[in-house]
């Protein structure tokens, strides 16, 4: 895509965080006014989950000509942001589920404990609020003791209510944080007035027909062009002239975690949505496609593989340890590869005999060199600022649900050095942010003489 720049295109991919989208925001706070000191007219904001909630609070600010104190606006929404800003309980499908679980494990167990746990749970309904109490009830009346129901016969009502465990968490405090730090109606006007080349945000379609998700970027950009379709790919290119709250939310919906995002338009692309992460949580490919001379990643993991380490004391890993690797691995290992395959594609362009060059892609277009550029902190920085910072919110907190809830998971998900894998992408609370920015600044000092080269 020809952007009308003499010095090209710059594609900042922005990979999704969690909560982890505070080093992203600190590390944008350091690059940007030094990659673009004039402005962003000559960039492309790609984002994924995190990162597009950042790639969004940087294009609804594109118009301010000094990007530091962009920036650190930026790093100020971060820092007003606290779980209830992202999700809540929803209250009703809590009870219905546990409520489902609960009493038909018992029933299955027999009557007689079923029916000490009923006369409890009847004579405390009263205490939840409104809805759920009415909900409570219901459930409670329709499963009389004495049931001799076989045990599969009470098992399947616990995974009709399991299939409903998507709604335990309401994302409306996060569609109200989002509207609220983003002027989405100057975000599109920056892009169509050429303060900013473009944004995107990649969010993985949720079809229930078996076909499998499909990772669609949703691409408003000056010329209003996107890359067309590669044949076999798994990437969808969507036009998106008004790019709205609800396509920062579904890109950032974790699966399992968040509920799924129904996207209303473009018409041709409407339907249910959840984290871009899932299939594309660096979105490397699009951002080669959209024709960037050169390419900005910033990530909050590390961009090369651990050195392996002998285990003193091996250990059977739980199912949360698996879970928090799988989840590491599914969000970094991508474009870790990525970086290799582009750095083998510079080697070969840089390299081949002068009589070869111009060789083409299979489904078209030239193998070219791009000047990359990564910022990202060392592996298990984060998992280790995470496991500091609940700490010190445990101690200074009262004895209230949240702080109790939190020392729970943060002593179940603990790993043998401290760190916390699981916490860092889940811990949304302005000391952990405070402990993110103050990462970046580390890191900046190790990376900040590469930058002249970006400048």
């Amino acid at each position: 895509m020809d952007t009308g720049q003499p010095d090209g295109l710059t594609v900042v991919v922005i990979a999704g965080a969690g909560a982890r989208g505070a080093y992203e925001a600190g590390a944008l706070r350091k690059l940007l006014p030094r990659l673009s000191p004039h402005g962003l007219s000559s960039t492309i904001l790609l984002g994924t989950s995190a990162g597009a909630i950042n790639a969004a609070l940087w294009a609804g600010r594109a118009a301010d000509p000094d990007l530091a104190r962009v920036g650190e606006s930026v790093k100020d929404v971060w820092r007003q942001i606290h779980r209830r800003d992202v999700f809540r309980l929803n209250l009703n499908a809590t009870v219905r589920l546990a409520s489902h679980v609960c009493s038909d494990a018992v029933r299955a167990g027999g009557s007689t404990l079923y029916a000490a746990l009923w006369s409890h749970l009847r004579a405390h309904a009263g205490h939840w609020p409104g809805p759920a109490s009415r909900e409570l009830e219901r459930l409670l009346e329709a499963c009389k003791p004495g049931s001799s129901r076989p045990v599969i016969d009470a098992i399947l009502p616990c995974t009709s209510a399991l299939r409903r465990a998507p709604d335990l968490l309401d994302t409306a405090p996060l569609l109200e944080t989002a509207r609220r730090s983003v002027d989405f109606e100057q975000l599109n006007h920056n892009v169509e007035s050429g303060k900013l080349a473009g944004v995107g945000f990649v969010a993985t379609s949720c079809p229930m027909d078996a076909s499998g998700g499909r990772s669609r970027v949703f691409l408003h950009t000056r010329d209003g062009r996107v890359p067309s379709h590669t044949p076999g790919s798994s990437i969808d290119y969507i036009a998106t002239p008004k790019l709205a709250a609800e396509h920062v939310l579904a890109s950032a919906a974790i699966p399992g975690v968040f509920p799924a995002i129904h996207i209303e338009q473009p018409r041709q692309a409407a339907g249910w949505y959840t984290d871009g992460g899932v299939r594309l949580n660096a979105p490397f490919e699009p951002a080669i496609r959209l024709g960037a001379t050169r390419i900005v990643v910033v990530t909050s993991h590390a961009v090369e593989y651990p050195t392996p380490k002998a285990s003193l004391r091996p250990k059977r890993p739980s199912a949360l340890d698996t879970a928090a690797q799988s989840l590491h691995s599914s969000m970094a290992d991508g474009l870790i590869e990525d970086l290799r395959a582009l750095a083998r594609t510079n080697w070969m362009v840089e390299h081949q005999p002068s009589d070869t060059r111009g060789v083409r892609k299979p489904h078209g277009g030239e193998y070219r060199a791009l000047e990359v550029y990564t910022f990202s902190p060392e592996n298990g920085t984060l998992p280790s600022v995470a496991a500091a910072a609940a700490e010190a919110i445990i101690a200074r907190s009262n004895a209230d649900a949240d702080t109790a809830l939190l020392r729970f998971f943060a002593q179940l998900v603990q790993g043998d050095d401290g760190s916390n894998e699981l916490l860092s992408y889940l811990l949304f609370d302005p000391l952990y942010f405070e402990g993110q920015f103050a990462a970046v600044e580390h890191d900046a000092k190790s990376r900040i003489r590469d930058w002249h080269a970006y400048a």
